[in-house]
């Protein structure tokens, strides 16, 4: 029960930083993931190399929000990116990703009401949680190896081809993991 009250602060905790635009208010959330890296005694080089993971894809919503939006909102956005993956990271060393799926099973219990299992939305979720660092470092070693080649790390032609590469490697996870759940008798 804990766990899911954990989980349901969470949750609300990550969406009201969605909705706050104000610069001093994000600068308190801040200030909470700071105190709960220290009182977790999360290690900083831990958080700083899980920021940098998430550089690649908070810069990629940087540069459409610039095309297709203001500077000021831009910023905004890659701020809040910033705060929710940093508080994304706390709650998910803190308690685990099996805590976590378990969480959301009771959370989806009510949905047994309209024949839904919460069972399935959980090895929905697991599997994709699971596959988040893969498919970040997969981005990572494209990148590097298209600069390797002599393209610049954020230029048009590396983005292109990192998310070509990417897109080909998402279908055929998809299909490798639908064939083991086949295998395994898993019946939807």
């Amino acid at each position: 029960m804990k766990n899911l009250i954990l989980l349901l602060m969470f949750i609300l905790y990550t969406t009201s930083i969605f909705f706050i635009s104000n610069w001093i208010a994000l600068l308190g959330f801040l200030i909470i993931n700071l105190i709960l890296i220290i009182a977790l005694k999360i290690p900083f080089s831990r958080v700083l190399n899980n920021l940098y993971k998430i550089t690649f894809i908070v810069a990629i919503t940087f540069i459409f929000n610039i095309l297709f939006g203001y500077l000021k909102e831009s910023i905004l956005i890659s701020v809040r990116l910033y705060l929710v993956c940093n508080i994304t990271f706390i709650f998910t060393y803190k308690m685990g990703t099996t805590n976590i799926l378990i969480s959301l099973e009771k959370l989806f219990t009510p949905l047994k009401i309209f024949k839904i299992s919460p069972t399935d939305i959980s090895l929905l979720i697991n599997i994709a949680i699971t596959f988040i660092p893969i498919f970040l470092r997969e981005i990572e070693q494209s990148m590097l190896s298209l600069q390797n080649k002599g393209l610049k790390r954020y230029s048009i032609d590396n983005i292109k081809y990192t998310f070509k590469f990417l897109l080909t490697s998402i279908f055929k996870k998809t299909n490798s993991i639908e064939l083991t759940l086949k295998n395994k008798n898993y019946i939807e």
